[in-house]
């Protein structure tokens, strides 16, 4: 079986520095995209397993890319949590509305991360289930939350196709254990 491609997108390098570091000794392969614009290049072009998507990025914000992916009949079965430190009311059901299929908030713990991987990340060679959404806890205050019941139907806009302009491709970093 291949090792777990995971899209972690966030516009904080200190962000995506923590994750590589929380993940340094898991069999993954690992790869950045520091605004939504950038995500979308990559999952148009790597294919990842899953998606960690932070909410608030520049060009593109998360949920604008996530609908977008979302729309493509080829990614739409790809798992995109969203990563937020937004805890306004109705951060949460915009997320889960865009098409993520949890909400994990800022700042990340290690054990969330590997739980939401194991949770929702499936490699391409596995065939996908069409298993329910799943409820996530942890021993401390719960951060990482999905849908219990159907979403409502929200009217959410289409994004519009991304203007692809020649991009520099984002950093691949496999991580492997030692």
């Amino acid at each position: 079986m291949t090792a777990l491609t995971i899209l972690f997108a966030d516009d904080n390098p200190n962000n995506l520095m923590l994750v590589r570091l929380a993940l340094r000794d898991q069999d993954y392969r690992i790869l950045e995209a520091s605004n939504g614009q950038m995500a979308v290049e990559t999952v148009k072009r790597e294919h990842p397993d899953m998606i960690f998507m932070d909410i608030s990025m520049p060009e593109m914000n998360g949920l604008e890319a996530t609908r977008y992916l979302k729309s493509l009949p080829e990614f739409a079965d790809t798992p995109i949590i969203a990563l937020t430190s937004n805890t306004m009311p109705g951060d949460r059901e915009a997320c889960l509305a865009a098409g993520c299929v949890a909400y994990l908030m800022k700042p990340v713990m290690r054990h969330e991360l590997l739980r939401a991987i194991t949770t929702f990340g499936k490699p391409a060679d596995t065939p996908k289930t069409d298993a329910p959404r799943t409820e996530i806890t942890t021993t401390e205050t719960p951060k990482l939350e999905t849908p219990k019941a159907e979403t409502p139907n929200v009217e959410t806009p289409k994004a519009e196709a991304p203007k692809v302009e020649e991009p520099t491709p984002p950093p691949v970093v496999t991580v492997t254990a030692k």
